[in-house]
């Protein structure tokens, strides 16, 4: 199981989820921490229903551009840039977890 919600605390596989951060168009930002390592992450949450029906051109829409997205901040190692830790997908949610 990906995530579960008990007594109103919400985990995604190790990552439980603290505060909202941040919010826009197709995604929330949330504050977690690796249960594990007690690391704290951003997670940018994105609804993929809602990215899948935004049409950016004729043969595109807005899962793609994030696909892309992903694809280039999983190969970029810089000290200015956000590092793209782990991408969890939860198909029973239709949700993208972006850890960073």
């Amino acid at each position: 199981m990906i995530s579960s919600k008990d007594r109103g605390v919400t985990r995604i596989n190790q990552y439980q989820m603290i505060e909202r951060i941040g919010k826009g168009k197709f995604a929330k930002v949330k504050l977690c921490v690796d249960v594990n390592t007690n690391q704290y992450y951003a997670a940018k949450i994105i609804d993929k229903v809602k990215l899948q029906r935004k049409v950016i051109s004729k043969t595109s829409n807005a899962f793609e551009s994030v696909k892309s997205e992903m694809a280039i901040m999983k190969k970029i190692d810089h000290p200015n840039i956000v590092k793209l830790f782990e991408i969890i997908d939860d198909p029973q949610a239709e949700k993208l977890y972006l850890i960073t």
